[in-house]
């Protein structure tokens, strides 16, 4: 059952305190600008139709399940660090060996 919320009406002096704005545009209301707003935002975007918020979570519950489970055999194949049976001629232990390229 999708819940309806009914929020309280603004106080009086919530409608008659400042009004804020984020552009000049939105300050002057122009025909323009509103155009833009409706093209943006659509009437009933918002909505989630036949989806609700406990339907939405058990989608997102299973597909994360699923891709934890395809992603465990993604390892790289393991690889051991074995020091050298013999030393070669040149090279001494911890000092870095560099290459001109």
């Amino acid at each position: 059952m999708k819940r309806i919320y009914q929020h309280p009406k603004p106080s009086k002096a919530e409608e008659t305190g400042p009004k804020y704005w984020r552009s000049l545009d939105e300050l002057a209301q122009t025909p323009d600008f509103q155009a833009q707003v409706d093209r943006e935002f659509p009437e009933g975007a918002s909505d989630l139709n036949e989806v609700d918020r406990r339907h939405f979570l058990k989608i997102m519950a299973a597909s994360f399940a699923v891709g934890g489970l395809g992603f465990s055999g993604c390892r790289r194949p393991e690889s051991h660090i074995l020091p050298y049976a013999e030393s070669p001629e040149n090279i001494i232990p911890g000092v870095p060996v560099y290459y001109a390229t």
